[in-house]
């Protein structure tokens, strides 16, 4: 199974935007646009920190297609956590995701019920998917 995995975003005409992969130590001095929406930022700058990198950033906007379109115009770069391949169909090829190779930080589900609460199926459908997957720190299969 393919997990999401954090990508920039870059102009097509960027210098990086034809490579394989990427650290974020080689953008860490341009300028970055952040998405301010939750839990999107947080989990960004828990990325950035792994990497041992502070982003310098320029811009902010809770509009994705806004930060799309601030990439395009090449006002700086920006990240997204994407399963390899996935592009929104509305997208043009004006805008490039390269897979960020630094270390990613697990991310934690965590399940939480009210004491003696019923579960509907679905539910208990999904805590155990999560349960199996997730259960003592075991990884996602990739």
């Amino acid at each position: 199974m393919n997990e999401p995995k954090p990508h920039i975003l870059v102009a097509k005409n960027h210098p990086l935007a034809s490579r394989q992969d990427v650290s974020l130590r080689e953008v860490a001095e341009e300028p970055f646009i952040m998405i301010k929406t939750l839990p999107a930022r947080p989990l960004i700058m828990q990325v950035f920190a792994a990497a041992g990198v502070t982003p310098h950033v320029r811009f902010n906007s809770g509009n994705f297609d806004h930060i799309r379109s601030l990439v395009q115009q090449e006002m700086g770069y920006s990240m997204v956590s994407q399963t390899i391949g996935a592009t929104p169909a509305h997208w043009t090829d004006d805008v490039v995701a390269v897979p960020v190779n630094d270390p990613v930080p697990p991310a934690y589900v965590v399940i939480a019920s009210v004491d003696q609460a019923r579960l509907t199926r679905r539910a208990q459908a999904f805590r155990e998917f999560c349960l199996r997957r997730y259960q003592n720190g075991n990884q996602p299969e990739a």
